[in-house]
């Protein structure tokens, strides 16, 4: 008996194709090239920008790449080539050093920074432990720099509070802070500090004060508040921030961090484009504006202004803000967020205090201003004649 299925099979082998039948037609022009040179075709293409760091052979200080002028401009030949250059990298310690280098810088994580929102009070203590455990929890997260907003301190229930509680900034308030800075490792944008200056004593009036310390402790920066808030809304908002504080009197040029170039403002400042774009044309990449935005005006105004300044400064934008019943007579608006180059708002708080985070991409925000500079079409040339003509021009 046959077995299974052996019906199914023929028993005589067929007979095998002429092997003219599957005779592949003569090899295109290439072919021989990469029979001759397997990685000949590669010439015509340019090394990946983490090659061409790497300029020369670490042997003979010949270069790895060099374009050469040919007939055809659509096919440019290169002496060398990505594959040789691989090969050359592969049995050389110090160009694979080199590669490494120049690929984790582009490809390697980007800086994280975190942004707090808290209810401050009158009550210095409480303040700091809400302040210092979102700090320790944004240090423990990986973060390189956190922002706390505005009166991050206290917020007094009235003008005469505010003043007896001031300090300055050699005080015992800013040195734990100092030491909360050294202990994280990170760095604190401190937005509004109630400072009390030399002339207290003469002027009964303080400085709202923007201190960048470093993971150091060191004081990198203090930008004291240029706009001050008088604004009056009929029956919803009352406030005259001048009535007991001081102007300041200068622009601070940005701080180098971690994350990039910070310029620093306050709150109100938010409203005065002329500040913002005074610190991108001095360099800033990033600017923050820690906060205390009343309801009425936050809800009607905040995130407008935010996206604004990020848009036409082309920066990120990073904003800590007061939430919630600060006092009895007190409610702060909230919305702690960060704004991209493009006006995106990448990360934003919840209600009630805590914490956002965002990874600032500069070669993103190079990309943006690359491919709308504006900055580069600005007239300054012009803008300040715009008032003097107006002026010239009233009867």
């Amino acid at each position: 008996m046959s077995p299974l299925g052996s019906r199914d099979r023929p028993s005589v082998r067929p007979q095998t194709p002429p092997r003219h039948l599957f005779r592949r037609p003569a090899p295109s022009r290439p072919a021989p090239l990469l029979r001759a040179a397997p990685f000949a075709l590669f010439r015509h293409f340019p090394p990946p920008p983490f090659l061409r760091l790497f300029r020369r052979t670490p042997e003979t200080g010949q270069p790895l790449f060099r374009r050469r002028a040919t007939a055809s401009k659509a096919l440019p030949v290169y002496t060398g080539n990505t594959m040789e250059a691989i090969l050359v990298m592969a049995q050389n310690p110090a160009a694979v050093a080199i590669c490494h280098r120049a690929m984790t810088a582009s490809l390697g994580p980007k800086p994280l920074v975190a942004v707090g929102q808290v209810t401050s009070t009158p009550d210095k203590e409480q303040n700091f432990n809400s302040c210092s455990a979102l700090v320790r929890a944004a240090a423990q997260r990986g973060a390189c720099i956190v922002f706390l907003p505005e009166g991050f301190d206290y917020i007094g229930r009235d003008s005469a509070q505010t003043l007896s509680l001031a300090e300055s900034l050699d005080g015992e308030l800013m040195a734990r802070y100092c030491a909360l800075a050294r202990d994280c490792g990170v760095w604190l944008s401190l937005g509004g500090f109630h400072e009390r200056r030399a002339d207290w004593s003469s002027t009964q009036r303080i400085y709202n004060c923007h201190v960048l310390l470093d993971p150091t402790g060191r004081m990198a920066a203090t930008y004291r508040k240029t706009h001050l808030c008088d604004v009056e809304l009929e029956g919803r908002v009352t406030m005259k921030e001048s009535s007991f504080t001081n102007p300041g009197t200068e622009i601070v040029p940005p701080v180098s961090t971690p994350a990039g170039m910070l310029g620093l403002s306050i709150c109100y400042d938010l409203r005065f484009p002329e500040i913002s774009l005074a610190l991108r044309h001095a360099g800033a990449e990033i600017l923050t504006y820690p906060s205390a935005f009343t309801f009425p005006t936050g809800s009607a105004h905040w995130e407008v202004l935010l996206r604004a300044r990020a848009i036409e400064t082309q920066c990120y934008v990073v904003a800590a803000a007061q939430t919630g019943q600060n006092h009895e007579s007190r409610v702060s608006y909230g919305h702690t967020l960060v704004a991209d180059p493009w006006g995106t708002v990448v990360a934003q708080c919840s209600d009630g205090p805590g914490l956002c985070y965002a990874e600032i991409d500069l070669e993103y925000l190079r990309r943006v201003r690359r491919e709308i500079p504006v900055h580069s079409h600005r007239r300054a040339d012009l803008y300040g004649t715009v008032g003097l003509q107006a002026a010239l021009s009233d009867p």
